[in-house]
């Protein structure tokens, strides 16, 4: 199995994410393994999203969309510590991987839920190693 060439999508207002919808035939419970950064402000345009220093959580997830269609963790504490509550100023990139969760019990899936949860922390990893910090909300 080959590794994905990640490339996180530019920056947009989460506001303007997508959502699910009940107009599509695919099952809700369909999604694509991926990566996101949430960000506050605008971060300025760079190589590499997931250094600036605007951004305040790394996160992962098995189902991009429904995971930010709900209410994230992140996104509450966002509201309260920058009383953004119509999130306004809040931005998110994403990196929606080739790979569906619709088959995850498999060897293949556990291994491409791996790749995602390795290259989750390896973003991290980097963000701390130039920050000598975790982003704001990925406390541990």
């Amino acid at each position: 199995m080959d590794e994905p060439e990640v490339c996180l999508s530019k920056w947009r207002k989460y506001i303007y994410r997508d959502r699910l919808s009940e107009e599509f035939d695919v099952s809700d419970d369909y999604g694509l393994l991926g990566v996101y950064l949430l960000a506050s402000p605008l971060p300025s345009d760079q190589e590499l999203y997931h250094l600036a220093p605007e951004v305040i959580y790394i996160g992962m997830s098995s189902h991009i969309t429904k995971r930010l269609d709900k209410s994230h963790k992140a996104v509450c504490q966002y509201r309260d510590e920058f009383g953004d509550n119509s999130i306004e100023n809040l931005y998110y990139s994403e990196w929606l991987s080739p790979w569906s969760n619709w088959d995850q019990s498999s060897n293949i899936g556990q291994a491409q839920l791996a790749f995602i949860h390795y290259t989750e922390r390896k973003l991290i990893w980097e963000y701390a190693k130039k920050h000598h910090r975790l982003p704001r909300f990925n406390g541990y």
